[in-house]
């Protein structure tokens, strides 16, 4: 995410990574493009915010990054609206967080941030669309954090939007394979 952001260099915590056989090899991969594919899903922005923050590295179970910042978020008790203010941009949220590790702000108070923020931005986007939908669904495994789910269904319906959102089939890959399998056995039928 930094480096396609441009914001690759000298990144507290991350940079010590770099310098290890790991960190040359996806620097390699990164510069070469090759074993790299871009991605659009908001739970890779997760995985990114929590490497970054040095709240995890890798994941073992779907929405761990997203769950484990959610956790650490929910410690700091400032809403961070006031530092909102011009943000326009994922380029112009992830520098701040860079910056804010670079001041050594409490890393707690950064996982806020990064939800308020990127909830903020998804809002935006929303209302950006020349017709928006009056109904807007949340899914996706990211969900799974409550913070980001919460913040999202406020902000569309602070925008005028009506929110759905699962209730009964996972919003992750559990209702992904449900699906799966109601369309393989009407396909069969």
């Amino acid at each position: 995410l930094t480096w396609s952001l441009g914001l690759a260099a000298d990144i507290p915590g991350v940079s010590d990574r770099a310098g290890t056989d790991e960190g040359a090899l996806v620097r390699s991969q990164l510069v070469s493009g090759s074993g790299v594919i871009p991605t659009t899903s908001t739970g890779r922005l997760f995985d990114a915010a929590a490497a970054l923050l040095g709240v995890r590295h890798t994941v073992t179970y779907e929405a761990q990054a997203a769950m484990e910042l959610e956790a650490l978020a929910r410690r700091c008790a400032h809403d961070h609206t006031a530092e909102l203010l011009g943000l326009v941009d994922l380029h112009g949220l992830i520098e701040r967080l860079i910056t804010g590790l670079r001041e050594q702000l409490p890393t707690a108070c950064l996982a806020r941030f990064f939800h308020v923020g990127l909830t903020r931005l998804l809002v935006q986007a929303l209302n950006s669309v020349q017709a928006p939908p009056a109904t807007i669904g949340l899914t996706g495994g990211v969900l799974a954090n409550r913070l980001l789910a919460g913040g999202l269904t406020l902000g569309l319906t602070a925008a005028g939007y009506r929110v759905v959102s699962h209730q009964v089939v996972p919003a992750n890959d559990g209702g992904l394979a449900l699906g799966q399998a109601l369309a393989g056995t009407l396909r069969e039928g």
